[in-house]
């Protein structure tokens, strides 16, 4: 799962008047949940972002409602969106921004852009087993076969 997320205006992190935390819940288990500060370049914050992923740190992204101090993040990048492990047929995935100091959306406010969901297939047991065996008896009745036909026609496999 990956998508862009920035963090507007005035966010307070762990302390100060926050905490002031996303999370991010995929079918009602939280995934990610950190508190973000705008204020002091991420000073008070409990997340640490990965290489690359803090994109635009203290800067007037446009939003311009209090004090122009928003962060941009590539949670694309982030690896615990990586490789979750998921069996249902269906997921719900919700982001949820909390805590005791998050102020009203004219003061504290975020947004997600560019959302991806990217699934993986991982075979049955039985496809498993199936390619386990088929495989190498595949394999070793293609060999015979050359080596039979190689042998009528006189020339050495």
């Amino acid at each position: 799962m990956g998508f862009l997320l920035a963090i507007i205006e005035t966010w307070d992190g762990s302390g100060g008047s926050g905490p002031d935390l996303l999370d991010v819940i995929l079918d009602g288990t939280s995934i990610f949940s950190e508190t973000f500060d705008t204020q002091d370049f991420g000073a008070d914050q409990s997340y640490s972002p990965a290489p690359n992923v803090l994109l635009s740190p203290k800067s007037d992204r446009g939003f311009g409602f209090v004090n122009n101090t928003d962060d941009g993040y590539d949670m694309r990048l982030e690896p615990r969106f990586h490789n979750i492990p998921h069996t249902g047929r269906t997921a719900v995935i919700q982001w949820k921004a909390g805590g005791a100091g998050l102020e009203p959306t004219g003061n504290e406010s975020w947004a997600i852009d560019n959302v991806t969901v990217t699934l993986g297939t991982i075979p049955e047991p039985g496809t498993l087993t199936l390619l386990t065996v088929a495989f190498p008896l595949v394999t070793f009745l293609g060999f015979a076969t050359l080596r039979r036909r190689d042998r009528g026609r006189g020339r050495p496999f």
